[in-house]
């Protein structure tokens, strides 16, 4: 998942806190921009296994 993350343009994966179970992904941390969040969301979603992507605890930075 982090590695899906880190080749994602325009989203510092260091930012970025995962938790997986069961296919469940929580994504939480703080991004530059709401392209930035959505590029996230749209990149764990692409892995395969996934069945869920919980990205309620993304932000964007003020």
């Amino acid at each position: 998942m982090k590695a899906e993350l880190a080749s994602t343009d325009g989203v510092k994966s260091t930012d970025i806190s995962v938790k997986t179970v069961n296919g469940e992904v929580t994504l939480i941390g703080v991004l530059a921009s709401d392209t930035a969040v959505k590029k996230a969301v749209a990149a764990a979603r692409g892995v395969k296994g996934v069945t869920n992507v919980d990205a309620s605890g993304l932000k964007v930075k003020d």
